[in-house]
Parts: C-alpha cells; sequence; structure tokens
C-alpha cells in the first residue's frame, strides 16, 4: 500500500517569475522544511516552514479536506486539527466543549463538522469573543 503524505503551505516570494503566488497555499510533497513541490503548478516552492500542515486524509460529507492547523466547527463549538501522540485531534476551545470527542476520524465520518478557516488566514474565528457556545 501506497500512501501519499501531503503537506500545504504558505508560499514565500523567491524569484520574479513567481511573485504572483507569495502568500498563497501550495500543495504537494516536502522537499526538505523550506520547499514544496507542487503538481500542479509543476513546481518547487520556497515555503514559510511555520504554516507547514500535514494532510490528513480525511474528508467531511462535503467533500473538504481536513488539515492540520484547520479550524473546524460543530454546531456553536470551535476547535483547530492538531497531530499529537501519533493521531489528528480537535482541540476544541469553545466554553462548553470539554465533554467532545477529540479525535478527528469521529467527526469526520459522524458528524456535521464543517472547515471554517485555518489559524493563519483566519485566527480571529478563535478569539475569545467568537468561540463562546450560546448556553
Amino acid at each position: 500500500m501506497n500512501r501519499e503524505i501531503l503537506f500545504r503551505a504558505k508560499h514565500i516570494h523567491a524569484t520574479s517569475g513567481n511573485e504572483h503566488l507569495n502568500g498563497t497555499w501550495v500543495h504537494g510533497y516536502l522537499s526538505d522544511e523550506n520547499y514544496i513541490y507542487d503538481k500542479s503548478l509543476e513546481g518547487e516552492f520556497l515555503i514559510d516552514e511555520d504554516t507547514i500542515c500535514q494532510y490528513t486524509e480525511l474528508t467531511n460529507e462535503f467533500g473538504e479536506e481536513f488539515w492540520e492547523n484547520d479550524i473546524v466547527q460543530c454546531r456553536h463549538y470551535y476547535g483547530v486539527i492538531k497531530y499529537e501522540e501519533g493521531a489528528f485531534i480537535i482541540k476544541w476551545n469553545t466554553k462548553g466543549s470539554e465533554f467532545l470527542r477529540h479525535d478527528l476520524a469521529y467527526w469526520a465520518y459522524l458528524s456535521n463538522v464543517r472547515v471554517v478557516g485555518n489559524i493563519f488566514d483566519n485566527p480571529e474565528l478563535l478569539e475569545e469573543e467568537n468561540v463562546h457556545g450560546t448556553d
């Protein structure tokens, strides 16, 4: 069984031919900690290593892909996908979420969990006033 381990990260402008991609996400194989080879763009791109996210190989019922550091929402609960102790989990950070399961696979297959952003482009989704439940 061959398993593709894919990553995404934000591109850092490096040459005059790709300045239009500066700050955009590139997806593909991690060449080293500073480069991703993106098959669809047919090239290797310098990346901001602080934005590297691994693909979880899971999608929700709408076909949305789950990536590490994505922000997900289920009803009024918000959480961030993280890789900890050999597994992808959701670190829920909404008031009242302490009873929720953390394993991502459970939520991907059994519940209406939507990707609403990521910690790099949408940090405001995790601000205190946005993550409290409506209890």
